[in-house]
């Protein structure tokens, strides 16, 4: 099956691959926020890469650069793009902002509440985490953990997701995406920038290593989209791809081979018809991502003794539950809103153009 057609959502469940990412995640943070040891955690120990919960983010910016490049490209609507973006993301951050500042901050903060409300880390709390300066703290919350003060440590990516849908939506404003081949050349030149360690994504993007390798993923995606009507997704592909990473397991490219062999792997996943067949109504897997390190922390605070598998385990399903009250009353509502302004913008400018 050609790309173009297994991303069409009816030939996908992508739904439930983010899911599985999400509980990744999950399990990832356990090691660090339970002090176990991180040689134990089963991607390191057997693939010899990265940690679980850093692969899942990869794969979540290469099948957002997928997606969003395709949302982006077949409409060629910029207000619509925004549109959905910003209800996508900011409704259920703000809301669970104001849950983790207002609620569980005062039941967990070991601050009198006056000295807690009068602290304006409470409130920057918020609208730091708004604007993209993640805030990871609050006053007196979960000071004397294993990982201390952290209450929302996944956020830090979010930033950096809006920067990827930024910059598509500025290249499709000066309509780099007319020309394919300009569009590969442009993917490609921040992909080389990313895996060369190169000067100018540090000083403009981060420091960090891992943090400047997320454009890489998200333009991979997005290259994946442009050449869509050429990519085949099948297992020959990917016993291919898995038979050059083992050849070049102890080579400096293994993790970026790595990458791609899981990026086919999760497309094919995604049309296979059995896994297709396991159906999600609601997409839990954003809010799964923004209460899921929350509750692992939490679990940790009440039960301290308890290991990280068990850790793993309730945190799934209590974040399961805060993200499915998420999805249903504050995401797909905030969506649905976002596609009504969307038609009635474009509906407008329609009939203005036909006046």
């Amino acid at each position: 099956m050609y790309l173009k057609s297994a991303i069409n959502s009816k030939n996908n469940n992508l739904t439930l691959i983010r899911f599985i990412l999400a509980i990744l995640v999950i399990y990832g943070h356990s090691f660090s926020l339970t002090r176990t040891n991180i040689n134990s955690e089963v991607f390191i120990k057997y693939f010899h890469i990265d940690y679980s919960g850093s692969c899942a983010v990869a794969l979540f910016f290469f099948t957002s650069g997928l997606l969003v490049s395709k949302s982006y490209i077949e409409r060629n609507q910029p207000i619509s793009f925004i549109l959905a973006r910003f209800f996508r993301i900011m409704p259920a951050l703000f809301v669970s902002a104001i849950f983790l500042a207002f609620i569980a901050g005062p039941m967990l903060t070991t601050l009198p509440l006056p000295d807690y409300f009068n602290n304006k880390e409470t409130y920057s709390f918020i609208y730091n985490n708004l604007l993209m300066h993640t805030q990871y703290s609050l006053p007196g919350v979960f000071e004397y953990l294993p990982y201390s003060k952290g209450i929302n440590g996944s956020w830090w990516t979010i930033k950096y997701e809006v920067m990827c849908y930024s910059f598509l939506l500025f290249f499709g404003l000066i309509n780099g995406f007319k020309n394919k081949y300009i569009a590969t050349f442009v993917c490609l030149a921040i992909i080389i920038l990313a895996v060369t360690d190169s000067t100018f994504i540090r000083d403009n993007f981060s420091n960090d290593q891992y943090v400047y390798y997320l454009p890489f993923y998200f333009c991979t995606g997005c290259l994946f989209y442009i050449w869509s009507d050429l990519i085949q997704i099948n297992t020959r592909v990917l016993i291919g791809l898995i038979g050059i990473t083992i050849l070049c397991r102890n080579t400096s490219i293994y993790p970026i081979l790595f990458f791609l062999c899981s990026s086919v792997f999760i497309l094919i996943l995604s049309i296979y018809e059995p896994f297709k067949k396991i159906k999600i109504k609601h997409d839990i897997s954003y809010g799964i991502y923004i209460y899921g390190f929350f509750i692992q922390q939490l679990l940790i605070f009440l039960f301290p003794n308890m290991n990280n598998y068990w850790n793993t385990i309730f945190a799934i399903l209590i974040s399961m539950i805060f993200a499915l009250i998420s999805a249903k009353y504050i995401e797909e509502p905030a969506i649905l809103l976002g596609k009504k302004m969307s038609k009635c913008f474009y509906n407008n400018k329609n009939h203005i153009n036909l006046i």
